[in-house]
This record gives C-alpha cells, sequence and structure tokens, in this order.
C-alpha cells in the first residue's frame, strides 16, 4: 500500500456554509481521544458533503491514506466488515473472521477509515468500530450516521441547517448574502442560471424559500434547481407542498439522496411503527414543543404517555427531531421540509382530526391553568403573558383548529386566555382577525362569559383603529356583562367603555362608567382591577383640568399597581402623573416620570412613544430645541412600530411645537392641523395637557401671522395624509435638528436623523439587536433601518456604513 493513498472522489461543487464546522472537525479528527468522531443529522443536511471535505483535508495527515466505505448499499449488518475489507483490499484468511483479518491488517497503519451512512446497519457498525479501536491503536474513524453508534469514547457532531434570514426581517441583499442558507441556494442557482444574482428586486424571496426549507441543503439545492423555469415566488408558493417540487436532483446521485421525499423515505423505513406513529402525530405542532405537550398529543389508547419519551428520544437520536432549550427547559422542533412529510404521513393515516383536536385540548388546558379574568394580575399577568408569547405559534394552531372545526366553545376559550398577549404585547392587528373570527363562528352567539370578554377584547383590539366599530362592539358587551353578573367582566365593560367615551370627550359617561365599576371592584375585593379605576379617575380629573385631585388619584393607583407588581398599569400612572406634572408647570417632575416609564416598560411601543413625547415636550419647554427633535424622532419610530394613529398623531402634534420654536410657521402650522385632521379621522381627539401646550405656542404664532396665511397653511395641513405629515416634518425639521444630522450636512445621500442614529450605532460595532435595545424599538424595526441606510448611501455592507460616519466625523457622537 502507497503512503497517502485514497479513494475519495474529487470536489466538485464548493463547501458552503460549512467552513467554520470544516476546520473545527479536522481537529477534532486528530485530537478525539477515542477515536471516533460520528456526524449526525437530517436526512439532507449534508453529512457526506461535509465528511468528504474534511477527509480530503486530512490526507497529508495519515501516512496509510484516507479510505471511505460507502455503506449505502449493504443490506445487511454482517456485511459491515466485508464491506470494508473491499475497499481497503483486505482479504479474508482462513481460520480468521473477517474482523480478526481487518485487525490483523490495520494494526500497525496510521489510517483515517471514513463510514459512510450507518444508519441503517448501525448496530454492526457500532461492533465493528469497536472492535478495530481496540485492536488498532493508530486508527481514527470518520462516521456519517442519522444516529450516533453508541460506543466508548464516540464523539458525537450534530450537523445543524444551515442558517437562515428571518423572513420577517427586512435585510440588505448584501446582509442576506451573509448567511449561508442564502449562499448555497444563490451559488446552486447560479449553477443552472448563470444570470440569477441575488438584489434588491428578489432578496425577499430567496429570504423567504431559504426560512421556509429551514437552511436544509438538500432542499435548498433541489429548490435552486427549479430557477430557471419558476420565479422565486411561484417557488416560495410551492413550498407548501415542498415533496411535489423538491424533486429532480442528480441522476447519478443514490436514488435516496435524488428527492427530498426519498431522503425522508429512507430514514422513516428504519423507525418502529411506535416511533413512525409519533413522528408523524409531532407534525402539527407549530414552531417548538416541550415534553409534556408531545406526551398529551401523540398518546392515545394504543400509545401509552409514558411511552412517548423513549420514543422522542430515538427521534432524537436518529435527527428526525431537532432538540432546543428554553429558559433552561428541553424544546423540540421539526425542520419545516421534514414536519410536511410528517404531515403527509398523519394523513395517509387518517389520524389529522383526532390529533389536531387533542393539540387543541392540550393548549386550552395550558393555557387556562395560566389563569384568565381577575386571576391574571400583577405579576401573575406578567408570567401569564411570557408564557403565552412563548406558546403564541401553537395556540395560533390551536386556533385555527377551532375555526376550521367550527368549535366555538373552544375557541371562545382560547380567545379569552390569549386576551393579554393581544393587549399587553401590542399583536394588536392578529389578535383582532383571529378574535373576530372566533365570534363569527355557529354557536358563538351563546350568551356565555367568553363571548362577553371576546366582545371586549376585539372593542379593545379595533378601538387604536377604528372608534366607531369599537362602540358597536361595546353596545353588545356591556348589556351581556351585566346579564352575566360576573365582577371582573363587568368592570372590563364599564371601564373600556369608559375610555371609549374619554377619548371621544365624553367626560360625564366616562365618570359614570367608572365610579360604578369602582364600586363593583370594591366589593369583590380585586386590587389590581380598582388600580386601573383609581388611575382612569385621576386621568380624568386631570382632563378636566383638576391638576392636584387627579395626581392623588393617580398616585393612589401607582402605589396600588406596585404592591402588585402590575407593570401595566405603573406605567399609565406614570403617563397620567407626567401630564398632572406639566399642566402644573412642574418640568422637572414631569421628566422623572416619563424617564421612568421609558425604563419601566422598555421596547413597548405605546408607552415608550408616549413617555419620548413627554420628554421632547419637557425639553421644548426648556428651550432645548436640538435634545427635543432626537426624542420625537424616537418618538415617531416607536409610534410607527405600533402601528396606533393616535400615537404618530401625537408626536407629530409635538413635532408642530418643535417648528414654532425653529421659527418655522408654515411647517408648524401645517403640522398641527395635519395632527389634529388624523384625530379626527378616528374620532378621538389629542389628551387635554398637550392640547393646552400646543394651543399656548399656536396662539403665539398666530399674532404674528397674516390671517390668510395661516388659514391656508392650516388648509394645507388638514389634507396632508399622517405619513405625508411624518414625511414633512421628516425632511423640513428633524434632519436640521439633530446634532448628529449637522455633523453630516455634507453628506452625498441625505439619512434622516433616525437613519443618522442608527449609522453611528452600526460603526460603534452594535448587532441590530442591540441597536433595538438602545434606541427601544423592535429588533424588525431596527434591521429596517439599517436596510434603509445601505440603499440611500448605495453601499452594501455594513462596514460600509461604519466608513462613512467615520469619514464625516459621526464616530464618538452621541445618538440616542
Amino acid at each position: 500500500m502507497t503512503t497517502r493513498r485514497h479513494n475519495l472522489p474529487a470536489p466538485r461543487i464548493q463547501l458552503v456554509g460549512r467552513e467554520p464546522d470544516s476546520a473545527s472537525l479536522r481537529e477534532l479528527v486528530r485530537q478525539a481521544p477515542g477515536r471516533l468522531v460520528t456526524l449526525t443529522g437530517a436526512g439532507g443536511c449534508g453529512k457526506t458533503q461535509l465528511a468528504l471535505h474534511v477527509a480530503a483535508e486530512l490526507l497529508e495527515t495519515f501516512p496509510h491514506g484516507v479510505w471511505l466505505v460507502d455503506l449505502a448499499p449493504v443490506q445487511a449488518g454482517h456485511l459491515v466488515p466485508y464491506a470494508v475489507a473491499a475497499v481497503l483490499g483486505c482479504r479474508e484468511r482462513a481460520h480468521r473472521t473477517i474482523t480478526d483479518t481487518l485487525i490483523a491488517w490495520l494494526a500497525a497503519r496510521d489510517l483515517l477509515l471514513v463510514l459512510d451512512n450507518c444508519e441503517h446497519v448501525v448496530q454492526a457498525c457500532a461492533r465493528l468500530a469497536e472492535d478495530l479501536l481496540n485492536g488498532c491503536p493508530r486508527l481514527r474513524l470518520l462516521a456519517t450516521s442519522r444516529e450516533q453508534l453508541r460506543i466508548q469514547g464516540e464523539r458525537v457532531w450534530r450537523v445543524p441547517s444551515l442558517a437562515s434570514p428571518d423572513p420577517t426581517r427586512s435585510l440588505a441583499a448584501a446582509e442576506l448574502a451573509t448567511y449561508p442558507a442564502v449562499r448555497l441556494f444563490v451559488q446552486r442557482a447560479q449553477a443552472v442560471e448563470p444570470t440569477f444574482a441575488l438584489g434588491p428586486p428578489n432578496a425577499a424571496a430567496v429570504a423567504a424559500v431559504c426560512a421556509r426549507l429551514d437552511g436544509l441543503p438538500l432542499a435548498l439545492e433541489l429548490a435552486a434547481a427549479h430557477v430557471p423555469v419558476l420565479s422565486l415566488s411561484q417557488i416560495l408558493d410551492r413550498l407548501d407542498d415542498s415533496f411535489r417540487l423538491l424533486v429532480g436532483g442528480s441522476r447519478t446521485a443514490p436514488a435516496r439522496q435524488q428527492t427530498l421525499r426519498a431522503t425522508l423515505d429512507w430514514s422513516h423505513r428504519l423507525l418502529s411503527p411506535a416511533e413512525q406513529a409519533v413522528f408523524r402525530r409531532l407534525a402539527v405542532f407549530a414552531g417548538d414543543w416541550s415534553l409534556d405537550a408531545a406526551e398529551a398529543v401523540c398518546s392515545d389508547a394504543a400509545l401509552a404517555r409514558a411511552d412517548v419519551l423513549d420514543l422522542l428520544a430515538r427521534l432524537v437520536d436518529t435527527s428526525l427531531v431537532v432538540p432546543g432549550e428554553r429558559d433552561g427547559r428541553a424544546r423540540y422542533r421539526l425542520l419545516e421540509p421534514i414536519r410536511q412529510y410528517a404531515w403527509q404521513h398523519l394523513a395517509a393515516c387518517g389520524e389529522v382530526d383526532a390529533v389536531r383536536r387533542r393539540h387543541a385540548t392540550t393548549f386550552l388546558a395550558f393555557a387556562e391553568a395560566l389563569g384568565r379574568g381577575p386571576t391574571v394580575a400583577g405579576a401573575q399577568r406578567r408570567r401569564a403573558v411570557e408564557a403565552l408569547s412563548g406558546e403564541y405559534r401553537n395556540l395560533q394552531a390551536a386556533l385555527q383548529w377551532a375555526l376550521d372545526a367550527g368549535d366555538a366553545d373552544i375557541g371562545l376559550r382560547l380567545a379569552w386566555t390569549l386576551e393579554f398577549v393581544w393587549k399587553f404585547r401590542l399583536v394588536a392587528d392578529d389578535g383582532r382577525r383571529w378574535v373576530e373570527q372566533v365570534l363569527r363562528l355557529p354557536g358563538a352567539e351563546a350568551p356565555t362569559a367568553a363571548r362577553a370578554v371576546a366582545l371586549l377584547t376585539a372593542a379593545w383590539l379595533r378601538g387604536a383603529q377604528d372608534r366607531r366599530a369599537a362602540e358597536a362592539l361595546h353596545a353588545q358587551a356591556l348589556p351581556l356583562a351585566r346579564r352575566l353578573g360576573d365582577p371582573w367582566i363587568l368592570f372590563v365593560a364599564l371601564s373600556d367603555r369608559g375610555l371609549l367615551a374619554m377619548h371621544r370627550g365624553d367626560y360625564g359617561t366616562a365618570h359614570a362608567c367608572w365610579d360604578e365599576g369602582l364600586s363593583v371592584t370594591r366589593a369583590s375585593g380585586d386590587r389590581a382591577a380598582e388600580a386601573i379605576l383609581l388611575h382612569n379617575l385621576g386621568r380624568l380629573a386631570i382632563f378636566e383640568g383638576d391638576y392636584v385631585a387627579g395626581r392623588a388619584r393617580c398616585e393612589e393607583a401607582l402605589h396600588v399597581a406596585q404592591a402588585l407588581d402590575d407593570y401595566w398599569t405603573q406605567a399609565l400612572a406614570l403617563e397620567s402623573l407626567w401630564m398632572a406634572a406639566l399642566g402644573l408647570g412642574e418640568l422637572g417632575v414631569a421628566r422623572a416620570h416619563a424617564a421612568d416609564c421609558l425604563r419601566l416598560y422598555s421596547g413597548a411601543p405605546y408607552p415608550t412613544a408616549a413617555a419620548l413625547r413627554a420628554l421632547a415636550q419637557v425639553e421644548l419647554a426648556e428651550g432645548r430645541a436640538a435634545e427635543a427633535g432626537q426624542l420625537l424622532g424616537r418618538a415617531l419610530a416607536a409610534g410607527q412600530d405600533s402601528g396606533i394613529p393616535s400615537i404618530l398623531a401625537g408626536a407629530v402634534d409635538t413635532l408642530a411645537g418643535l417648528a414654532a420654536q425653529r421659527r418655522q410657521p408654515a411647517l408648524a402650522v401645517r403640522l398641527a392641523a395635519a395632527a389634529e385632521a388624523a384625530w379626527a379621522a378616528h374620532g378621538e381627539v389629542d389628551f387635554p395637557v398637550h392640547r393646552a401646550l400646543r394651543d399656548q405656542w399656536l396662539l403665539r404664532l398666530r399674532r404674528g401671522l397674516r390671517a390668510a396665511d395661516a388659514e391656508r397653511w392650516w388648509a394645507e395641513g388638514q389634507s396632508l395624509a399622517l405619513n405625508e405629515a411624518i414625511a414633512l416634518a421628516e425632511r423640513e425639521l428633524l434632519h436640521a435638528s439633530t446634532p448628529v444630522a449637522a455633523a453630516a450636512s455634507a453628506a452625498p445621500a441625505p439619512l434622516t436623523p433616525r437613519q443618522l442614529e442608527v449609522a453611528v450605532l452600526v460603526a460603534q460595532g452594535l448587532t441590530n439587536r442591540q441597536i433595538a435595545e438602545r434606541l427601544v424599538v423592535t429588533e424588525a424595526a431596527a434591521a429596517k433601518h439599517v436596510e434603509h441606510i445601505l440603499n440611500r448611501l448605495g453601499v452594501g455592507t455594513r462596514a460600509q456604513i461604519a466608513a462613512w460616519a467615520a469619514a464625516r466625523g459621526l464616530v464618538g457622537t452621541r445618538a440616542g
């Protein structure tokens, strides 16, 4: 045998996305004490390609060569040592077993043996590996298998899917190209369509395809093969049924690798009937799941709950289920193409309806166990919202089953449990769609507590966008709440009804609702509800101009909320307290309350935008226009994240005050009029304290204007849509009002103040998540800002943004 010999195939495709893995694996194969490294992972994840790449790089390490043994064609375990002997050219000897012959032949050789595709003969591979390693001290083994060999000294390397972008984030093409899944898809697409290129027109579609396929390399390669005949949107549409699209791989590849179905069929056939049952039933989960949920959903009369753990562990071992962790507890998931495959088996067995029902009732029980109504208040509410948010995708799947099955009872009960998630995590649009669909189910009209709560939830979620629709829902909810006699439901109905009345300026109705509600809650002993009503009555007094009485009520509400650790009511009370302080001219107190709210509820768009507006008003009152401009830029960004028109209108109104202070009267009048028109369009008015501040500067401004000019500018402002008013303010006011913008006045492609803030933070090396935390916005919003900066500057990387900022002296400028 000649030194450095091998039988590895010549590489014909580039290894994509595995470069760090390759380097680490080389060292592991060289240094692993047990001399066995096993690559495991789902079918199609690229184990063989990675193993071959590593083996080729190790040719110089092993004097007696690197030898590949493809075990896929081997039909029975006892034939495994014969397959190895055939590759090595080692002849069987009389009076010796084939294993003893191999040991004798390999004992003095410094050699790497690659055992590829061990899973269907894994027991035989384990026995042979143990015998060879025991008898051959210089031998090293690299194995690929969908499950580990489980022998002493084995080091397991799980080959994950390639990292894919989050399709909900808007990323520039240059940033997308850093994701391994995108790089692989683009490379394989260019192999069949040389003109294909990643750019702004197709970036979102490429990201969506890669995410939909969960970065599974074989699936990406098969999808990319369709680029010459299908558009990316057509490919994406067809991925709801991956197994009709993802066919047609290499004709010379093994049959099991020519289509995605074939490679998964190979794994599925190796499962026992019980393992197959659990595998297909796991398809009903959306996202990841817990062991408790798997046990409840996958067990039935024929499969004991106690058996599910071992069966799930086997599916993890065979790389069909991906393990993970959240909050210190194990979680599991199926890659999306594998989930679709499991679903097809679930449908073929006629189990879809029964398993989906178990899934829905399991998650309903989980959600109801967290409490609802008066049992979910204060710190308990926070814990419940966190827990429900963690299972939100599965709860959505449960709601979808209720809609598909027409089960109004389960649908309404699920909607009740999600009430606080939809309200306090501000996923209002999503919640509104769900709850309004549930209310239309046959049987949902029955006068139950769940229907009353669903009506109230729908009214709350409608209120920010359509006050009139919210009023109509309340007209149904309040009589039902009175009829039911449940104190908590009646409290919610009275509290929310009063809020609608207050926002339309009907203070008498609001007062009557909250006085009645306070009597109800005090009689029931519900302190959390009492705190909300105390705050509401305090805010009403502030709106009526009685700042001292209003402050006293809100301070009482704040103390109760603090004792209960009720962060939402604390934020509301602080908002009212800074209004009282502004009304009394106590600017330092107003600033302190707004800052406390910002710290308390950092990241939630509504209170964040409101607090930033209040801080800007303090800065304006103290004559610091530049600081006010920066705060209002952040308030606009938070308001856009919330999607609530009244929040954006409030920011625009205060921007009008900034324009007045900067002696831009035409702009000030137009912005004030646009804000007024936005409130009127949604059937509400701005808070009286803010209106009073606006009227002060507007009256002074108008005294120095010709009446005709003021009327013309007001009419022009009233004709502006809210987004047009925001664009006007950003273009003519904010860009010139911030220190960062002033430093960048020579920019060839001007950025908005918000984009300049983000550019500085990018230059400082912050990630999108860190930028989001610094600016109190969502990570998706931060990513969107980075994309806009890349496009406006005409650059492709974050490093180029940093260079642009440094060239203009922006690095080191304080942002935000």
